[in-house]
C-alpha cells in the first residue's frame, strides 16, 4: 500500500513551474500535430510545391528532436529557469514569424526556430518541475503537465484542420481566404 503524500498542496514555486511547463508542453505538442491537416491550405496560400510543403512539419520536428539532448545540457549549465524562459520566448517569437511568413522557405525556417524553442521547453521544463516539487510529488505533478500535453496531441489535428478551413492557417482574420476567393473568381471569369 503506498504511503500518503506528506504535502497535499503544491508550494507556490511548484505551482508556477507546473503552469509554465504545462502550457509550454501543450503548445509544443499542439504545434507538432496541428499543422499536418492544414498543409494543403498552406501550400495553396504560399504557392509551395507538393514536395517542399511537408518540410513545414518536418523542419519543426527535426529541430525539436535533435536539439533536446543539447537543451537538457544547457539547462544544467546555465540554469533550468533561464533556459525555460529562453525557450518560451523563442517559441513565441518564432510563432509570430510563422504567422507573418510570406513564403514557404521563410515558414520552414521559422518553424525550425520554433522547434528549437520547443526543444528547450520540454526537457528543461520537466527537470525544473521535478526539482521544484517535494520528494514523492514529482511524478504526479509531471503526469499533470504531460497529461495536458497529451490533450494537445490528440486535439491538435482537429484544431489545426478546423482553423485552417474555417479561418486561415495563420488565423489572420480571413485575409488569405478573401485573397483565394478573389483569385478563384478571377480565374473563373
Amino acid at each position: 500500500m503506498p504511503k500518503p503524500e506528506p504535502h497535499p498542496h503544491l508550494e507556490p514555486q511548484a505551482r508556477w513551474a507546473l503552469a509554465a511547463v504545462a502550457i509550454g508542453a501543450f503548445c509544443v505538442q499542439l504545434d507538432s500535430f496541428a499543422l499536418n491537416l492544414a498543409l494543403p491550405v498552406v501550400r495553396e496560400a504560399l504557392h509551395g510545391s507538393v514536395t517542399a510543403t511537408p518540410w513545414v512539419v518536418s523542419g519543426y520536428l527535426l529541430a525539436a528532436g535533435s536539439l533536446m539532448p543539447l537543451a537538457g545540457r544547457l539547462g544544467d549549465l546555465w540554469g533550468r529557469r533561464r533556459m525555460l524562459t529562453a525557450g518560451l520566448v523563442l517559441f513565441g517569437v518564432s510563432a509570430v514569424l510563422c504567422a507573418l511568413a510570406a513564403s514557404l522557405p521563410l515558414l520552414v525556417a521559422a518553424r525550425a526556430v520554433q522547434g528549437a524553442g520547443g526543444a528547450l521547453i520540454m526537457p528543461v521544463g520537466l527537470a525544473l518541475l521535478t526539482h521544484s516539487c517535494h520528494p514523492g510529488r514529482g511524478r504526479r505533478v509531471m503526469g499533470r503537465a504531460l497529461g495536458l500535453a497529451g490533450l494537445a496531441t490528440v486535439c491538435g489535428p482537429f484544431i489545426g484542420g478546423v482553423l485552417a478551413r474555417s479561418v486561415s492557417w495563420r488565423a489572420d482574420d480571413g485575409r488569405t481566404r478573401r485573397r483565394t476567393a478573389r483569385r478563384r473568381a478571377a480565374d473563373a471569369g
